[in-house]
C-alpha cells in the first residue's frame, strides 16, 4: 500500500466515522469521531478542501483490533482472518473485502435456508469505520 491516509469525501461522514484533523497552529494531527448532533464538521469544510483532514486506510491492526485473528496462510496480496465461524479476507491494494462461513454445518441460518448469509465478495472498504458499519449490517459480533 503506497499511502497510509487519504482525503475523505463529504459523503463518507456518518455517526461513528473516525478521521484525523490537522491543527493549524502546531501542525499536529488529532483523532476525531463524528457523534450524533455533530456540527463541528460544518465549520471545518475548508479543512477538507485544504487537505487538513485525513482518514487512515484499513490495515491489519485495525482488523485485529475488532477481534479478528490473522491467518498465517495469508500472503502479501490477500490477508485472511477468522472470527468464530467466519472468514474475512482483505486485499489492501484494491481495498476489496469478503466474508464467508467457514463450516456451514455450524451455521443455523445456512442449515435452515441452504445459503450463506455472511457471504460477501469484493466490496470496497477503505477504513475501519466502514468495516465496523458493515460488520453491524451483517450481524457479525
Amino acid at each position: 500500500m503506497k499511502d497510509k491516509y487519504y482525503t475523505p469525501e463529504i459523503e463518507e461522514f456518518h455517526v461513528g466515522f473516525e478521521y484525523e484533523i490537522q491543527d493549524i497552529e502546531n501542525a499536529q494531527w488529532g483523532v476525531c469521531i463524528c457523534t450524533p448532533g455533530f456540527g463541528a464538521f460544518d465549520d471545518d469544510i475548508d479543512n477538507l478542501e485544504d487537505d487538513r483532514i485525513r482518514v487512515k486506510y484499513l490495515d491489519k491492526e485495525d482488523i485485529e483490533s475488532l477481534g479478528w485473528i490473522f491467518d498465517k496462510t495469508s500472503n502479501k496480496s490477500q490477508w485472511k482472518f477468522h472470527k468464530n465461524n467466519i472468514m474475512l479476507y482483505y486485499r489492501s491494494e484494491s481495498k476489496e473485502i469478503g466474508f464467508f462461513t467457514i463450516d456451514p454445518s455450524k451455521s443455523d441460518f445456512f442449515m435452515e435456508y441452504s445459503r450463506d448469509n455472511k457471504m460477501i465478495s469484493f466490496l470496497i472498504i477503505k477504513n475501519k469505520s466502514e468495516l465496523k458499519k458493515l460488520l453491524r449490517q451483517l450481524n457479525i459480533e
